[in-house]
């Protein structure tokens, strides 16, 4: 992979409509770490972070567990 010859970590995305079959995929390529998109739809202030966020960590943290 072009990004390792390069000594450069390759850093994938999952989002919360990402099923769970890809998100483990990504979570096995990635290195270094997961970007977590924690939000559908247009980027702005919030004032909360939706509860589907804190589970999407945890299923995230396990798959990395178990890879």
């Amino acid at each position: 992979m072009e990004s390792s010859k390069n000594n450069i970590e390759l850093v994938l995305l999952t989002t919360p409509t990402t099923p769970t079959d890809r998100m483990k995929s990504i979570v096995s390529a990635s290195e270094g770490f997961v970007y977590l998109v924690s939000f559908v739809g247009v980027t702005g202030t919030r004032t909360d972070v939706s509860a589907r966020v804190q589970t999407l960590l945890q299923d995230i943290k396990q798959i990395h567990l178990l890879d």
